[in-house]
């Protein structure tokens, strides 16, 4: 398998982007934040919070939702037998667009809610809560019921989830549509995170970091995970997918999910040993470090299969 060093630099160049955002934003989290809701625009703010999806008024989540919804349809109806030849072709590229909403959205971004357990900006200005650093464990837990911690946003990365399609049509050869998207998804994302911290909702480095994981994760699961333009290059040569069954990403990303669930049952677990009224929830570390585990192990063996196929040495059925 050839080594793209084009794809590693742009990996490393936002990593370092990324990390240099973060160490500014950490340094001002407390008063930018303040700053951006003393001076934020209301009816922005509560246009952007709001959404049809949850018997409210439309608002600016909506269109990430009905790209999801969209997304997910489109991958359905590209796994029918009688599916359109450019239905099916594209499926490589909408499977990535599935998994990496699954992964970002629903995976990487609550798991860090539940065990960052952030308090959020309304909170802590009110007195109620102590201020951390995005980096430390808030004082949040599951014994003081469901509770949506702040780190990381998660209706940024909802919005950020839409920058797959740009990868999506870059990897097709629409680079001037891709990377208009892209601009646009990016600028959408950063709107979102603002809106969020003139709420109070989030705080600055909450927008950054689901930034971070939204963009990180796509561009790894693309280029190096689901190896995206190589599958694309393969159907184009063989005229098909060979081993790989239709639908194995998404069971990929559920494994992921299952992974990322796993680790949220173990951390709330062993976090419970020190807290005394709630040192019944250790026993979540007993289904918590198995369903880790067998997540992590099915996901590589997918990506195993998928490197085979790849290589043109198939031993099986992905979805075995």
């Amino acid at each position: 398998m050839a080594f793209d060093m084009k794809n590693y630099w742009g990996l490393g160049c936002l990593l370092l982007g990324s990390v240099a955002a973060l160490l500014w934003a950490t340094a001002v989290d407390y008063p930018l934040t303040k700053w951006i809701w003393q001076n934020g625009w209301s009816a922005f703010a509560e246009f952007m919070g709001q959404s049809l999806f949850e018997g409210e008024y439309p608002g600016g989540g909506d269109l990430a939702v009905l790209f999801l919804v969209a997304v997910f349809g489109c991958y359905a109806l590209s796994l029918r037998p009688q599916a359109a030849a450019g239905l099916v072709a594209w499926r490589p590229s909408l499977g990535f667009m599935v998994a990496g909403s699954l992964i970002t959205a629903f995976a990487w971004v609550h798991t860090l809610k539940w065990l960052m357990a952030r308090a959020r900006p309304h909170l802590v200005f009110g007195g109620s809560h102590p201020f951390t650093a995005w980096y430390e464990i808030g004082p949040h837990f599951i014994n003081e019921g469901i509770y949506h911690g702040s780190f990381t946003s998660g209706h940024t990365a909802q919005v950020f989830v839409m920058m797959t399609l740009a990868y999506a049509l870059v990897g097709r050869g629409r680079k001037p549509a891709g990377w208009v998207i892209g601009t646009g998804v990016l600028a959408y994302t950063l709107a979102m995170g603002l809106a969020r911290c003139m709420t109070l909702s989030h705080w600055v480095t909450d927008v950054i970091g689901a930034v971070v994981i939204s963009w990180g994760t796509p561009h790894v699961l693309y280029h190096h995970i689901l190896k995206v333009p190589l599958q694309q290059r393969r159907r184009e040569t063989l005229k098909g997918p060979g081993n790989l069954k239709a639908g194995w990403e998404l069971l990929l990303g559920c494994s992921l999910v299952a992974a990322c669930l796993g680790l949220v049952l173990a951390g709330l677990g062993l976090r419970a040993f020190w807290i005394p009224e709630a040192r019944q929830l250790a026993l979540l570390v007993l289904p918590g470090i198995p369903l880790a585990m067998w997540g992590a192990l099915k996901s590589r063996q997918y990506c195993r299969r998928l490197n085979q196929a790849l290589a043109d040495a198939p031993t099986g059925s992905i979805t075995e």
